[in-house]
């Protein structure tokens, strides 16, 4: 397997910051439409509204961890058929 350069590894890291950044704007997002009232006060949140939102980013976090072991799965899966016929391409004839 190739080794990653490390701009390359730079980079990565920073795209894994982006979606991350990402992903927890658009949980604040979901979670606060949900949770608050249109017309309610979000300077002083009721407890209510707290744990709604509490368990309403757990299971946002829960589901993007989930989805995260699943694409890493099929990412080593896709690797490791690269690899078989990379490896049969190179066998002696």
């Amino acid at each position: 397997m190739a080794q990653l350069s490390e701009a390359q590894l730079k980079e990565i890291q920073e795209l894994e910051l982006v979606i991350s950044q990402d992903m927890f704007q658009r949980a604040s997002n979901v979670c606060l439409k949900k949770c608050i009232p249109p017309n309610g006060n979000i300077t002083e949140l009721s407890k209510n509204e707290a744990v709604c939102i509490d368990k309403c980013i757990a299971k946002y976090l829960e589901i993007q961890e989930v989805s995260s072991k699943k694409l890493a799965s099929l990412q080593q899966e896709e690797m490791a058929k690269y690899e078989a016929i990379n490896q049969a391409g190179q066998a002696p004839k």
